[in-house]
Parts: C-alpha cells; structure tokens; sequence
C-alpha cells in the first residue's frame, strides 16, 4: 500500500513477463484507497497470471491455535475470545496485544485489555498505548528523533540538541525496554516499525513542533551526505517564508540528485515541491519552469512538461526575453508532439516575432519547429523549405544541439520511401553529433531512424544491431521514452517475422508504459498495431476489448480513422464497411506525396482489398507503384511492418481485375519476403500467386496447388485462422472445420461441446477461467460461430458457417 508508481509498474512488467513460467510472486497490502497500489490494482489484475487472495480477520481458533505455538503464551488460551472480540481479527493488533502481554500473570483479564487498546479496537489505540509507557521528560525527545526518520544516530542526536551521547543511549534503553526502538550490530538503532515513528509523530505536542522541525532541518543540513529531500519537507513543515524559501533551495537540490540516479518519478515530486515552495514565495522564475518542463519530460509525462513550458514562455514573453521563450521550447524538439501541437506551434509564432530576424541559433531552433509541425500537417513544400533553412541556420552558428533539431525537422520532411538515402544520410550525421550533443535522446533519434530505413530495406541485421543501440540507451540513460521505443519496435519485428506471441507481449509492454507516461500518441499507437495484428492474422479476435471506444479523442486525421471500415471489415460487417469507406475511397489522388502518405495509402488500399473495391484498389495501385523496390515503411515511425511492398501490389492488381499483373508482384514479394525471413508475408504471397495464377489467361494449376499447400502449412504453423480458411477453401474444402484451431484450441472445444463450464474445462487442463474464456472466444471468431450452441454442432459434425 506504500509502493511508488515505478515499483507497481515494475511488478506489472515483471508479472506479464511470468506467463508459462513455474515462478510465484507474493505481495501483499492493505485496502488503503486513494493509494498508488490501490489505483494501478485493477490493471495488474488484468493479467490472466494473477490472483487476488483476500485476507479474512483471524478467527478465534486461529488466535488460540498461535497461543498455544509459544510456552510463554500458551496461559493466555483462555482469554482468546476476549482478544478477538477487541481485536476484531486483525493479525497486527493481535501481535502486539500478546507481546503486551508476555511475562505477565495469567489469566488475561478483561479490565488488561482494554487499557492496552485503550477502549478502541484499532492500530492508533495499540500504538497509543505503547507509548504511553514512554516517561513525560522522555516525550519531546522521542519527538525529535522520529522528525529526523527511522534511523537513529546517537552522536548526531547528541550534538543536535547539545546532550551526550551517554545521555540518548541511556534514552534509547528506555524506548527499546517500551518496544519502540530496536537495535541490531548491522542497522544500529531504529524504530521498531515505521507506524510506531508516525505514531510518535503525531503524539508530539502542536506548540513544540516548530522549534524540533526547525532543529531537525539544520542538523541534517550538517551531515556528510545531507538528504535534501528530507530536509526540504522539514523546512516546508515549519510554514514559514523562510522555511518556504530554504526548501526551494533543498528540493531543487533533491530533484537533480534525483535526475542524476534516473530517479525519475522521485525527481518529478521534489519538482512538485519545488514549484509549491516557489508559489508561496512568489520565486516562479522562467528557468525553474524551464528545468521543471525538463525533468517531467525526462520521466516521459508530456502533457505535464508542456505546461510548464508554456508558463515559462508566458513569463518570459511579459519579462520580454526571447531568448528565454526559445530557450523553453527547445525543451520540446524529439517529442511527437499529436494533440500538443496547436498549442506549441502558437508559441512558435509568438517567439518568433520576439526574435531578432537575422541569423540566429534561436531562430533556427524554432523554424525546426516549426518545419516540423508543417510536415505533420502535410504542408511538404513548406517543410522542406523550413527545414532547409533551419539546417543552414544552425550549420552557420555551429551550434550542435540547434544542428540536431534541424536534422530532425529535415528527418521529417522527408518521410517518403523514395528519399530512404537522404534520411540514412540525416541519421547518421544525428549520430555523429549526439555524444556532444543532447546525449542519449539525440542518439535515440538517430538509431530510430536506423530502424525505420532498415525495416523499408529490409536490412534484418541492421536492424538488430539498431535495437540492440537502443536497448544500450535505455540501460544507460533509464529513459522512459527509449523503453517505449524499443518495446513497440520489437514487437513489429517480431510480428514481421511470425512471432506472434511475442509480438503481443511486447506490445502490451509498450502499451502499460505509454499509459503511465500519459502519452495518448503512444497509447493510440498499440491500438492500430493490434489492428494491423488481427490484420494479417485474418482474426478480429485480436482485437483490444476497447478497441471501440478509443475512436472520441482520436486525432482527425485519415490515418486514423482508415482504421474504423478496417475494424467493420474484420468482424464481416461489409455493409457497414463500406458506407464507412466511402469517404476515404478518393484520398490516394488527393494526398501530397509527404509525411504519412504512404502508410495512409497503403491502409487504404487494404481495406479496398478486404472490400473487393476494385476501382479503388486501381487508384492505390497507380499510387503506390512508384514504392514497390521497397519494404513496407516510410521513415515516420514503424508501427506495423507488413512485409513486401510488392505483396500490396499484387493484392490490389487481383483485386483490380488484373490477375497476370498481379503474378509478377506475387513473384518479387515471394522472393523479398523470403530473404527477409518475413514468414507471414511469404505465406500471403504464396497463396495471392495461386489465386492469380488460377484467375489468369493461363492457369498452371499445378503450380498453384503447390504455392497453396506451402501457405497451408505455414498458415497452420503461424497460427493465421483467415487466411488459412481461404486456402483451405482455394483447396476445394468448403467445411474448413477445426483446423483452423490450435492444438489447445481443439482440446477445449471438445469439452466445451461436450456440455463443461469454464471452470470445468480450466480444471481439467489446468488453465485458469480467464485463459479458458479467452480461448472460447478465439474459437468462435475463427470459425464464425456466434455462441457455444453452434460451437456443439460444429464440434459434432454439422457444416460450419464459413
């Protein structure tokens, strides 16, 4: 119930990361609402690896049973009852009452316990009682020692408060004969527990606090290795300017300690400190704000870093500092910006206007911005020529972190397959500056760029060599945003390659993270890989629970909402598909040839391949020819990678109405896919070569047999359902049955069909409910069936739907 947001997160992971393995992990907590542990419950629960356990209050048989473990205890049988009744149970309350017991005369008596819980059945009441055996002149200074925290240093004590030593170790006798303290050869002296420190704490008189807060303070500022965050809380106790404004000072101080150890989340909340310190002393300075945007954008919360920057601009614009206003924004260059980017590009403009108009590095710094913002929003002219200008204003000042934001403008103005050269080119000149330049954030854009240029190349070991460069950097710099890059790039690897399990863990890893750093692009980007996944899989059993209500605050833009007619498609609602799709069905002649056109295009031109819409898979075919050399991939961020550009192309020739066309792209991409080692795309080459082959002028039907039954198997092996129900079906087998299911899924349709409950079924292979549930579900999309009825049929020999 204590636990931090990272140390939940890191149980998340770790739990997700157990699936299949013979580890069990414990933990334990209290039902504390409002707390971090209670908040992020649910979602750790979400695993189907996890199990709650709700601990009861201990009965009076088990309060009897651990009398009687101890001769010391074993007199008190009899009054068990009576420490239930007054304990209601609880384990903690029971401890402490027999150890309050021990040495005393049996039996327990009614009237004993209830001056030990002080007529009240709770954990204030028993702690209350153990320091009540605390002597009034003992009080102040135990007062003092649990300010300072659960470690006790004797000599420090003593010098803080201008005693002895001997005196606080005879002190210390006194509360370790009351239970309060305990020491030990390796720890030394400390509280007994934490609750027995917030207890004396909260006993400590109202009137003295101030003067023991203010001691406190000054004496750990003495020490070796001052704990700055701990002082600055103690100065922010005191609630005075000058407590205000010293612990400005301390968490500042804390927060870069913090920073320095990639201590992010703890950096994050001394900067909270900070900033309430700065408020009441009236000290927000555009620098604070600007170092605040910093550590919060470092701990990857977005939305929290760009308000204060946005207050940063506001302050310096009034104090008339433009340098300070660029200063802010060059605090966000790197970050895909999606729904923060009206407010950033505004910032610019007003910048700008502040600025000198010749030459300048800050100059340079905004129109990278700027150049950016325009090739999100498909203005590509106008982002080249920004971009241009940015690049050569930041050559011409030599400064290197101006020169990298260029370079990543540039990057993105460039995102079109055709221009992969330039764009390796611009990577690796980011990589040559990076170790003088920003660090590991600048290198993370380079190896980013790596990546999308090798999976467009289908360089498979560039590629993993350019993973491994990012997994180094997350290492190294513990950067929130490198994690996540390298979480969902995996996760497209390994669905290019067929591995589809793995593909889906990965993804979901990515997906926690990108919710705990608040980054909607990000979370919206494990949305559309989980649909490009049911995609090829040919299953709309992939696809998230909440797949359906994220469409509210998704960006207007059709790369998005391509994704809709898609989704209607997949789960065979084809009329609503393409009333959907109607909008969409002109855009491939209507996009300029820029950032995301060709992977709005191209997703396009799957839903007019899905549809059958062979006028439209016509258009996208003359479109996309010019990118059929390549892999698919286009420098904007690799989200899915599908394989062959070439298999597209076929796809759309087939559906066009031009089948020997189509057999040409069937052949490259069956070639490409296979050096690559892009399992699923070869697999859809196969069988798209057999329908062309079989639909042209001169079908070789032998051949066609052949590519058919080598993407059967490997559609079998893959675990493809909807495309090895078509194959099977091209085989002339119009009951595809079972065998579009695993080896796991056949088992549990066969006890489902025999009439057993989830439970039943989970008991009998050993599964648990959820994984069985899950399973009944895959089972009827596959073979589209709607309920367990159809699926006793289906099990007992009757035509299936297909």
């Amino acid at each position: 119930q204590w636990a931090d947001r990272t140390s939940m997160l890191l149980l998340r992971h770790f739990v997700n990361e157990l699936r299949g393995r013979r580890i069990i992990v414990m933990a334990t907590m209290r039902a504390q609402p409002g707390s971090v542990a209670a908040q992020m419950m649910p979602e750790l629960m979400r695993s189907e690896a996890a199990t709650t356990i709700d601990l009861k209050p201990l009965t009076t048989a088990d309060i009897v049973h651990w009398l009687e473990q101890v001769s010391s205890t074993a007199p008190w049988v009899p009054a068990a009852e009576s420490i239930h009744r007054r304990t209601g149970g609880s384990p903690l309350l029971i401890r402490m009452v027999i150890e309050s017991v021990i040495g005393k005369e049996a039996p327990l008596t009614i009237g004993h316990l209830d001056r030990t819980l002080a007529g009240r059945s709770d954990l204030r009441a028993v702690l209350a009682a153990i320091l009540g055996q605390v002597d009034v002149g003992d009080q102040e200074l135990l007062g003092f020692l649990s300010i300072l925290g659960e470690r006790i240093n004797p000599d420090g004590i003593a010098a803080a408060i201008g005693s002895t030593t001997e005196h606080i170790l005879r002190a210390l006798d006194r509360f370790i004969a009351a239970g309060i303290v305990k020491y030990n050869a390796a720890e030394g002296f400390s509280f007994k527990h934490a609750l027995l420190r917030d207890a004396c704490l909260h006993q400590l008189p109202l009137a003295s606090r101030p003067a023991l807060v203010l001691r406190a303070a000054q004496h750990l500022a003495t020490q070796p290795a001052p704990q700055a965050g701990r002082i600055a809380e103690l100065w922010m106790r005191t609630g005075t300017a000058e407590g205000w404004s010293r612990a400005l000072l301390w968490a500042r101080r804390a927060a870069e300690e913090a920073m320095r150890s990639y201590a992010f989340d703890e950096a994050c909340d001394f900067t909270v400190w900070a900033m309430e310190c700065a408020e009441n002393t009236q000290q927000v300075e555009p620098e604070l704000l600007i170092r605040s945007g910093e550590i919060f954008l470092a701990a990857g919360l977005l939305a929290k870093s760009l308000k204060y920057i946005t207050r940063a601009v506001d302050l310096a614009e009034a104090a008339d500092r433009a340098d300070l206003m660029a200063t802010a924004l060059s605090v966000l260059p790197g970050v895909d910006t999606g729904e923060l980017a009206d407010p950033i590009r505004q910032m610019c403009h007003r910048t700008l206007k502040k600025l000198s108009t010749g030459p300048s590095v800050d100059r340079a710094r905004i129109l990278a911005l700027l150049a950016a913002d325009q090739a999100q929003r498909g203005a590509v002219e106008s982002a080249e020529l920004l971009s241009a200008q940015s690049l050569a204003m930041a050559e011409s000042a030599g400064e290197d972190q101006a020169i990298l934001e260029a370079l990543a403008a540039r990057h993105l103005a460039l995102c079109v397959p055709q221009r992969v050269v330039e764009r390796t080119a611009l990577a690796r000149r980011a990589l040559s500056l990076a170790p003088d330049s920003g660090g590991g954030i600048s290198a993370l854009w380079g190896h980013l760029w790596l990546v999308d240029a090798a999976f467009q190349l289908g360089d498979m070991p560039g590629l993993t060599g350019q993973l491994q460069n990012i997994h180094e950097l997350v290492g190294r710099y513990r950067s929130e945003v490198a994690r996540w890059h390298h979480l969902r790039l995996q996760a497209t690897r390994h669905a290019l390659l067929g591995e589809f399990g793995p593909a889906a863990e990965k993804s979901e890893a990515a997906w926690y993270l990108a919710q705990r750093m608040g980054d909607a692009s990000a979370i919206g980007m494990y949305y559309v890989f989980s649909i490009q996944l049911a995609l090829i899989r040919g299953t709309a059993a992939d696809l998230p629970a909440a797949v359906d209500e994220i469409w509210s605050s998704a960006p207007d833009m059709p790369l998005v909402w391509i994704n809709i007619p898609m989704i209607q498609a997949l789960r065979g609602q084809f009329d609503d598909a393409r009333s959907t799709f109607e909008q969409f069905r002109n855009l491939p002649a209507q996009l300029p040839t820029g950032f995301r056109w060709a992977p709005t295009v191209s997703q396009i031109a799957m839903v007019a391949n899905l549809l059958g819409d062979g006028e439209c898979a016509a258009l996208c075919y003359q479109t996309l020819l010019p990118i059929a050399p390549y892999y698919d991939g286009d420098g904007s961020g690799a989200v899915f990678s599908h394989g062959s550009n070439a298999r597209l192309l076929g796809d759309l020739a087939l559906t066009a109405g031009e089948p020997d066309l189509a057999l040409s792209h069937f052949a490259t991409a069956i070639a490409m896919d296979l050096r690559i080692g892009a399992a699923p795309s070869t697999a859809l080459a196969r069988l798209g070569w057999a329908r062309a082959s079989l639909a042209s002028a001169r079908p070789n039907a032998a051949a066609a047999a052949d590519q058919v039954q080598r993407a059967v198997a490997a559609f079998r092996r893959l675990d493809m359902p909807g495309p090895l129900r078509l194959a099977l079906e091209l085989q002339g087998r119009r009951t595809v049955g079972s065998e579009v299911l695993s080896a796991r899924e056949r088992e549990v349709m066969a006890l489902v069909s025999a009439g057993r409950s989830n439970r039943e079924v989970a008991s009998s292979l050993f599964l648990s409910e959820r994984t069985v549930e899950s399973h009944v579900r895959n089972i009827l999309a596959k073979l589209g069936l709607r309920n367990r009825t159809e699926l006793a049929a289906a099990a007992a020999g009757k035509t299936l739907r297909v």
